[in-house]
């Protein structure tokens, strides 16, 4: 399992399974999946809880539906959970 602060977070993903273990690395897949990096082929597995109350802005995970942007891979919780995340968006926001 490759941890993703490791990966190039400016091209594709390469199919694989992927640890996801800080909120630095929850943040690099919002913006991975929101920028069309990750596919079907990739699953993404809480190493650890992560607590999201240090984070003041967020922006949800696949946030273009209407550009075939939304998250297509695996994520499996693993028993882990995450924690006061709070997301604020606009009534225009993707059209919704």
């Amino acid at each position: 399992m490759t941890a993703l602060s490791s990966v190039n977070k400016n091209s594709d993903l390469a199919d694989g399974t992927y640890k996801i273990s800080t909120t630095a690395e929850l943040s690099i897949l919002a913006s991975m999946t929101n920028a069309g990096y990750v596919s079907e082929g990739d699953t993404f597995v809480l190493a650890n809880d992560i607590d999201m109350s240090s984070c003041t802005t967020w922006t949800p995970i696949g946030n273009d539906y209407y550009n075939d942007l939304q998250f297509k891979g695996v994520f499996d919780g693993n028993g882990y959970t995450i924690s006061n995340l709070t997301v604020t968006m606009s009534s225009s926001y993707g059209g919704f």
